[in-house]
């Protein structure tokens, strides 16, 4: 018993450092400092690539964008469907996607180090989903 336990411990360990890996913000690409991280999303919108494919005519599983003051506005609609927030500094800077009722959730943001437009979206509070999106000015494209 106390084998088989061990042995799930360390299966589990290695899932956790894969997904973390996955994510790559505990390196030096993740997003550091508030006003560093509200520079980049303010006024942008966060078009997140659908995870397993897509349907036809839908590149994007979301389509988010950042406005000044905090609001969310999702795909081309007007009425804010939420709020962002950007708070903590070094490895803690998060943006947290408040949905009323439906939640808050956190996430660490990663740029590419090839890529200006390609960001990670990597679940830190009530989360552990990455996300891979382009975060571009204007409507996100087809």
């Amino acid at each position: 018993m106390i084998r088989k336990a061990m042995l799930v411990v360390a299966l589990t360990g290695v899932a956790l450092q894969v997904q973390a890996a996955n994510c790559s913000c505990d390196g030096a690409e993740q997003v550091q400092g508030d006003t560093v991280l509200s520079a980049l999303l303010t006024g942008k919108r966060a078009c997140v690539i659908k995870l397993g494919g897509s349907l036809p005519g839908w590149k994007y599983e979301w389509q988010e964008l950042h406005q000044a003051g905090g609001s969310l506005i999702e795909a081309n609609e007007v009425t804010p469907v939420g709020t962002w927030t950007v708070s903590g500094t070094g490895a803690n800077t998060l943006v947290t996607h408040t949905y009323g009722s439906a939640g808050s959730y956190g996430y660490k943001v990663c740029k590419s180090s090839t890529n200006a437009t390609k960001i990670s979206f990597c679940g830190s509070v009530n989360n552990s989903n990455t996300y891979d999106a382009d975060l571009i000015v204007g409507s996100c494209p087809p």
